[in-house]
């Protein structure tokens, strides 16, 4: 998980609540996902005001992996993606193809099904 930076999903079992982030950093997805491990929240001001209401609900945070890039990939590409999952939320969409178009210099994606 060191090896590679993603867009990834935190859900809590109970209550079904979910939040979409990124591991965009040098430290890739483990060192990310370690410092949920350490605080509980990492850093994330939306699920450290929800812990604070219910403190025990990082016991039923289930981790999820929604998309892989490698170490090589611009944060910007990653960011882009991270918002389009907001956007379409899963389970409704199984594939994001990232293209990037050369004539508008802007990234696309597109979604499958």
């Amino acid at each position: 998980l060191s090896a590679v930076k993603a867009v990834y999903l935190i859900a809590d079992r109970k209550t079904g609540k979910q939040y979409i982030g990124s591991a965009a950093g040098s430290d890739g997805l483990f060192g990310r996902w370690k410092e949920y491990v350490k605080t509980f929240h990492g850093g994330n001001s939306g699920i450290r005001d929800y812990l604070a209401i219910s403190s025990d609900s990082y016991k039923d945070f289930q981790f999820s992996i929604l998309q892989i890039f490698s170490m090589n990939e611009s944060k910007e590409k990653i960011l882009n993606c991270e918002a389009l999952w907001k956007i379409v939320r899963p389970p409704a969409y199984q594939y994001v193809i990232f293209q990037y178009q050369k004539e508008s210099k802007e990234y696309q994606c597109q979604l499958t099904r």
